[in-house]
């Protein structure tokens, strides 16, 4: 994968561990259906909390939950 131009080495390398956390939270747990990027969602309605939405990884969720 490459890195863009002004993100170091080291912030790339963290990238991996919140979306695999992401998807175990939200996916792998909980049992939500995987995004279908692209395609209309059947159940546009649920409610999902993010408690801690202001971190990295809550980020992550935000925008994991969105699609």
């Amino acid at each position: 994968m490459k890195i863009p131009d002004d993100m170091s080495f080291g912030d790339a390398s963290t990238l991996g561990v919140g979306v695999v956390t992401v998807g175990q939270g939200m996916y792998q747990s909980t049992g939500l259906p995987w995004p279908k990027v692209g395609k209309e969602s059947v159940e546009r309605n649920r409610l999902i909390l993010i408690y801690g939405g202001s971190t990295a990884t809550g980020a992550y969720g935000i925008q994991s939950a969105k699609l």
